[in-house]
């Protein structure tokens, strides 16, 4: 064998010795990569996040505490939104935020409408504001509902007063008796000056004394209305 051919057969077989090390040291090295059931390639494990993470919490008051990420976090109070950090401890949270002067440390105690300041402030999760929210307007339709109502009666009990003296002055009369009907119609003397009132309404005692007399009306729920002759309400 000549030179040429010896220096030929060496260099193609440390090149094909190279391949298949660098080929065996690549599979040792990167294994097939994992795929998921859509096809995609698996990711490494990231770090997990804690239950509270992305999570808001709010006060009826329009306070709230935002959980923006696994340990920062936003409080908002009368307006003003801080930005701090967290940490879980146990069954409560331990928020950090800065001050001008120093930190300041706030914890909140978790229960079943979300979190308790030490002030005894709930700030409820999402699900819970909403609950509260709703419990809150039906309330306030309740007691706009029953404002309405008393309105009406005291209206009413005006009228009549109102009514029973002008029947005085026309008749010269000092005593007027009247009644209403289950669908507020005015019966009597009085009918002539107030065709009606508020569907339901009763009389109690229905004759009224010019001289410092009284009336009462019981409302379609219950309630005494007690009017002076006048028709100024007295309890």
């Amino acid at each position: 064998m000549n030179i040429k051919a010896y220096l030929a057969l060496t260099i193609c077989v440390l090149i094909a010795g190279g391949c298949t090390k660098s080929t065996t040291t690549n599979d040792q090295q990167s294994p097939p990569p994992t795929h998921l059931t859509n096809g995609q390639q698996a990711l490494p494990p990231t770090h997990l996040t804690n239950e509270f993470q992305g999570k808001v919490y709010r006060s009826l008051s329009g306070n709230g505490l935002k959980l923006i990420s696994k340990d920062e976090c936003e409080i908002t109070a009368d307006g003003v939104t801080i930005q701090g950090q967290y940490t879980q401890q146990d069954n409560a949270l331990r928020v950090v935020i800065p001050t001008l002067e120093a930190k300041r440390v706030i914890y909140f105690t978790c229960n079943d409408k979300g979190l308790e300041d030490a002030n005894g402030v709930t700030y409820f999760s999402s699900d819970n504001y909403i609950v509260q929210m709703r419990m809150l307007e039906e309330q306030a339709d309740q007691h706009g509902e029953q404002v309405r109502k008393e309105k009406a009666m005291i209206n009413d009990g005006r009228s009549i007063g109102s009514a029973a003296q002008q029947y005085f002055l026309e008749s010269g009369k000092t005593v007027v008796a009247f009644d209403i009907d289950s669908e507020g119609a005015m019966s009597g003397p009085l009918a002539a000056y107030v065709n009606r009132v508020t569907k339901g309404t009763q009389v109690i005692a229905g004759q009224i004394d010019s001289n410092n007399g009284t009336f009462s009306l019981r409302s379609p729920d219950g309630k005494v209305y007690k009017f002076s002759s006048g028709g100024e309400r007295l309890q």
